[in-house]
């Protein structure tokens, strides 16, 4: 599991069975259902980390469902998995 993975379990641990639920699977509505807006958005962010997802995740996404301290906490995550490891870049 990566580290902008891990974070997020931390700052949202209750995504954490959710999240080894889908490690090596896709984001599905199934998997989504229930969560709020913001779980739901960092567990489709921690499918793209993990590499469940499509290589694509759009960022516009993130502005239309988050705002303030977890919009900055979404984009620290990014870059730390782009730039700590990661092959996307």
């Amino acid at each position: 599991m990566k580290k902008a993975t891990q974070r997020i379990i931390e700052r949202l641990p209750e995504l954490e069975e959710r999240i080894h639920a889908i490690e090596g699977n896709m984001c599905s509505e199934g998997t989504l259902e229930g969560l709020d807006q913001i779980q739901s958005t960092f567990l489709k962010l921690a499918c793209f980390f993990e590499g469940t997802e499509s290589e694509k995740y759009y960022l516009g996404y993130l502005y239309r469902s988050l705002d303030n301290d977890w919009l900055e906490f979404a984009f620290e995550l990014i870059a730390e998995d782009f730039f700590e490891g990661s092959i996307k870049i």
